[in-house]
């Protein structure tokens, strides 16, 4: 296993092995497949008995692989494509876990549960997996996680550190201190689920969250104490769902879709960003607070003398839009307000004979 014929001298395909480097060995004319310095290999045909992690002679499971890199920091453990079932920690630090798309999940039915032990420091890095693991460690804890180009399931509750990198789906983030993540915009927007509940947590709790940047499919936010906040800051989102008790707080962020509290009417989401035409769609039982709007209708050519009706998010109880400032693109527009409740805005438009398309534009100010 591993071991392949010679080829010509000074052939092409002799010029291309030889290009390889480290990784190959010539015996007795034959080209054998050696094993770097700290990269192993494991594989569904390899053997933990009579295995080099090489290349060509893999171990058979990780915690072999394990063992390696516990004596040796900064080892790169390769592993194949499909689905790699085992029950195994967290990996040692300093290691790098390298699929090839496959799938790492517990050896029994779930998830892998990965704990940090007390008074651990961990880092290591996952590339190019499918990794299905609960993940969870002190919340003052030196666990540290760097995910690229993963797809991560479960659940993170009270890790150190987590770095996800080009990631199509992220874990539930609950209770979580610290969370980069540097979404891949060139492919379909990913979801994003973070909760907050000091009751269950453990070794205190995380009082605030900040998502910043990047585009997002959904993201939603379960919280049981008002008193946590989430703050989206500076970002592209189809969806922004406030559940439980969650208060999501949106500052210079674009939402396209829905802003969504959930049936139990506790929750309450802020937004001070513009609003393009009649978007986002303002769902749910909560309650929704505007600090500054714009709101934009188009009118097509001879639309003549008529009142438009516009919705507006719902309010807070006694709260009233003091400012409406209205503008057009259009010269000769006459604008009057008619009316204005917590849903709708209404406003009488008259423009000039023979008018051409133009773009009604109102900043409400509550």
């Amino acid at each position: 296993m591993g071991s392949f014929r010679g080829l010509p001298q000074a052939s092409s395909s002799q010029l291309g092995i030889a290009q390889l480097g480290e990784g190959v060995v010539n015996l007795a004319g034959n080209i054998k497949l050696i094993r770097p310095a700290l990269q192993v290999w494991v594989d569904f045909r390899g053997d933990d008995a009579l295995g080099d992690g090489s290349p060509g002679n893999p171990w058979r499971t990780l915690g072999q692989a394990y063992v390696f890199a516990t004596s040796n920091p900064g080892t790169t453990i390769y592993l194949p494509g499909g689905t790699w079932s085992e029950d195994i920690g967290i990996p040692p630090t300093g290691t790098s876990l390298v699929g090839h798309g496959g799938v790492l999940q517990s050896s029994t039915a779930g998830n892998l549960t990965w704990t940090e032990g007390s008074g651990s420091s961990t880092l290591c890095y996952l590339e190019n997996l499918v990794v299905k693991a609960n993940i969870s460690g002190k919340n003052v804890g030196n666990l540290s996680l760097i995910f690229k180009d993963c797809s991560v399931f479960g659940t993170h509750t009270l890790v150190g550190f987590d770095v996800f990198i080009g990631c199509n789906n992220y874990p539930t983030f609950v209770n979580c201190p610290a969370v980069r993540i540097s979404a891949d915009s060139s492919a379909s927007p990913p979801n994003l689920a973070l909760a907050y509940d000091p009751v269950s947590g453990t070794n205190g709790s995380i009082v605030g969250h900040r998502v910043q940047g990047e585009f997002w499919g959904t993201i939603s936010y379960t919280a049981t104490d008002p008193g946590s906040e989430l703050t989206l800051i500076g970002l592209f989102c189809n969806q922004v769902n406030s559940i439980g008790s969650a208060v999501i707080r949106c500052r210079n962020s674009i939402v396209l879709q829905t802003l969504s509290t959930d049936s139990g009417g506790l929750g309450l989401i802020e937004y001070d960003s513009p609003l393009v035409g009649e978007k986002p769609t303002f769902a749910g039982a909560g309650v929704f607070k505007l600090c500054e709007f714009a709101l934009h209708r188009s009118e097509s050519m001879n639309a003549g003398e008529h009142d438009i009706s516009i919705a507006i998010p719902r309010l807070p109880a006694g709260t009233q839009i003091q400012n409406i400032f209205f503008s057009t693109n259009l010269n000769g527009v006459d604008l009057n307000l008619v009316s204005n409740t917590d849903t709708s805005i209404t406003v009488h438009t008259k423009p000039p004979a023979s008018n051409p398309a133009y773009i009604i534009s109102m900043l409400v100010r509550p």
